[in-house]
């Protein structure tokens, strides 16, 4: 994306910040063009089965991934499998960013392009692990974490600046260039040819027929060439890809739109306050939640959704709610559950623990609007409650300490709970018409307190829970396997967390406090 890593600040607004999206990177190097199409030009095969090609080298492969992700296992193991039993030599190690991108302008035949990791992983920047990388023979320098560019203040700056750098505007009109090349039109044919982006001919789909060869040692050496080398992704476009629309131009579509809700966080200055009430002064709304995947019928524009609420006495009130209508004068419709304050109204089952001082941690509510899964009982089980019928759906007791804590899935399939126990625990939910039972997932230890905080994302495979001993732990889901732990920078004894989220970046987020501050770390 970018080809500045020298200055000391990267200015997004200056064109001569990034990279020729329209050209390969053999060719980012003007002084490179003419040898290149000289190669390309003058090559040819006595035996016909080697096409021309500029570029005898690949843009990724199994190597270059090893190569960047040297310092994080289980890459370090197949990097030293690759190499023989050992590491390589460390002038060829991945030892710095600037270095990397001298040795691309400077050699005609390295070409290979940036991993994902780039762009939201700055672990892999570090050398966490203290994996001996050998010295440089100039410098006798250790190579140990990667040199950053001047303007990167650490790991965790080099990676947001990169990723905004990926969103810039710039890189958003000039994108579909590069899609054209990996991806598109560009990829193959008359049009690669003059866009200098041809590859050796194995690197492509369907060149090379493994059926047709009889002899297996000439089979295994094929295989063996198109794993190793790299290849092409399959062609997904003939056409040139469009561009993308600015900025300028969607925000303008944005505030057009009478039905979508524009991103409050890109409007400040509009912001405007209401006040409703929801609640009584001597039963105070404790918990408050629009779930966002209700099930909607189109008949026409104005459907509803609901809006739950939990006051502090666990009265639930479901009100009907239209976050964003452009046709009212406050832009949004809400009528409040008349029952909330009468007879009528509807508690959530007990009974609860006597020593219990409710918190909206203790109480989630399905995407789809259909239960509540609550926490906080005497006898230490997980419920959960109808919201169509009125009723208990289904409960499990599985922790041994009360529980402190419910997070859910997005996809609603799923929920985690944290427990005086020390423990957390994922569960699937089975719904089945009104009722819904419980099925442990995972069981996750790990803390030395009780667990007041918990997120889990089944997409990125992660369950994050947070306890009272200052602690944040990581696990996977699927396998239950624990990750990392996250403390606070001073490693302060009396810390205690508060809140925690999970971006679906996979940026974890929390709040906690001491006796003297409160703070938030991400």
């Amino acid at each position: 994306i970018l080809s500045d890593y020298n200055s000391t600040s990267l200015d997004l607004g200056s064109t001569a910040t990034f990279r020729d999206l329209s050209k390969p990177m053999g060719v980012q190097n003007s002084s490179h063009v003419e040898e290149i199409k000289q190669k390309f030009e003058n090559f040819e095969d006595p035996t016909g089965t080697v096409a021309k090609f500029h570029y005898g080298t690949h843009y990724s492969n199994s190597a270059m991934v090893l190569h960047y992700m040297v310092r994080v296992e289980p890459f370090t193991t197949l990097h030293i499998n690759l190499q023989s039993g050992r590491f390589d030599v460390a002038d060829r190690q991945f030892h710095s960013i600037p270095q990397t991108w001298r040795g691309l302008m400077n050699n005609i035949n390295d070409v290979k392009e940036l991993i994902p990791e780039f762009f939201y992983f700055p672990d892999f920047l570090l050398n966490l692990n203290f994996f001996d990388l050998g010295k440089l023979q100039g410098k006798k320098e250790v190579v140990s974490d990667v040199i950053l560019p001047s303007w990167a203040a650490n790991v965790d700056d080099f990676i947001r600046q990169h990723r905004a750098a990926l969103e810039s505007e710039y890189v958003s009109a000039h994108l579909h260039e590069w899609i054209d090349l990996i991806f598109g039109h560009k990829q193959k044919g008359k049009a690669a040819e003059d866009a200098m982006n041809v590859f050796y001919y194995c690197c492509y789909e369907g060149a090379v027929n493994l059926d047709a060869i009889t002899d297996p040692a000439e089979r295994e050496a094929l295989e063996g060439m198109i794993q190793n080398f790299g290849q092409v992704p399959c062609q997904l476009l003939k056409e040139p890809h469009p561009a993308r629309i600015s900025y300028t131009e969607f925000c303008s579509r944005l505030n057009k739109s009478d039905h979508r809700r524009p991103d409050l966080l890109k409007y400040p200055t509009k912001w405007r306050p209401y006040f409703v009430e929801m609640a009584e002064e001597r039963n105070p709304l404790l918990y408050l939640n629009h779930p966002l995947k209700q099930a909607k019928y189109y008949l026409g524009y104005g459907n509803v959704d609901s809006l739950v609420s939990i006051s502090s006495d666990c009265t639930i009130g479901v009100h009907y709610w239209l976050p964003y209508d452009k046709n009212t004068p406050n832009y949004f419709y809400l009528e409040k559950d008349a029952t909330i304050t009468t007879k009528a109204s509807k508690k959530l089952p007990g009974p609860f623990s006597r020593s219990l001082k409710f918190k909206p941690e203790m109480f989630a509510v399905t995407p789809d609007a259909r239960f509540v899964v609550y926490g906080g009982s005497w006898d230490f089980s997980l419920r959960v409650y109808s919201l169509a019928k009125w009723k208990e759906a289904g409960a499990s007791i599985r922790h041994t300490g009360l529980v402190m804590c419910v997070g859910m899935d997005e996809g609603g399939l799923h929920c985690i709970t944290g427990s005086q126990d020390s423990t957390a625990i994922v569960w699937e939910i089975n719904a089945h018409q009104d009722m819904a039972s419980l099925k442990i997932v995972q069981t996750l230890y790990g803390h030395d307190g009780p667990v007041c905080a918990v997120v889990l994302s089944m997409c990125l495979d992660l369950a994050v829970t947070g306890s009272k001993d200052g602690t944040v732990n990581v696990h996977s889901v699927k396998d239950g396997e624990y990750l990392r732990t996250l403390r606070h920078p001073g490693l302060d004894i009396t810390f205690t967390i508060d809140l925690l989220t999970l971006s679906y970046q996979g940026h974890v987020i929390f709040t906690g406090h001491t006796p003297d501050n409160h703070s938030m770390h991400v």
